[in-house]
């Protein structure tokens, strides 16, 4: 299934969250799902130092990640 032939159908809210250590899910390929989507409220934000997994559960997460969702989603609503 190629879930990017219907990018630019997304017209909600997005925040996009890369880390540029992630081998999962590659920044640019946040960036670039980012850039496709057609919503005119979005936000891409890139976590320098950080893997798939420390989105969530870093160490520092609570002060790197969590305040970007907060602060964002304060701000669209």
């Amino acid at each position: 299934y190629d879930y990017t032939a219907h990018l630019s159908k997304i017209e909600v809210p997005v925040l996009a969250i890369a880390a540029d250590e992630d081998t999962s899910d590659p920044k640019a390929d946040i960036f670039a799902t980012y850039q496709n989507v057609s919503s005119g409220i979005k936000k891409f934000v890139n976590i320098s130092g950080y893997a798939h997994m420390d989105l969530i559960l870093g160490d520092t997460a609570n002060i790197k990640v969590f305040p970007e969702i907060t602060n964002w989603l304060d701000s669209i609503i």
